[in-house]
């Protein structure tokens, strides 16, 4: 039996994955963000689907701040 992913959890690792993608691609512009995206969800043991990824990736490099705390600018 599987244990039910608590949401806070998985809504700290989305933010964190998101908040080092932004950082990255604010280092250096060069960033792939949708595979840089990818990756830190990868890492935190997260699935999203391609247009979830794409449609965050796009808000990151036009500048938004991407929050999972209801204060999404």
């Amino acid at each position: 039996m599987s244990a039910t992913p608590d949401p806070e959890q998985a809504r700290g690792a989305t933010q964190a994955a998101v908040d080092a993608t932004a950082t990255a691609y604010t280092d250096d512009p060069a960033t792939d963000v949708d595979q840089r995206l990818r990756a830190e969800l990868e890492q935190r043991g997260l699935t999203v689907d391609d247009a979830w990824v794409a449609e965050v990736a796009h808000r990151i490099r036009s500048g938004h701040h991407v929050s999972f705390d209801g204060d999404s600018t």
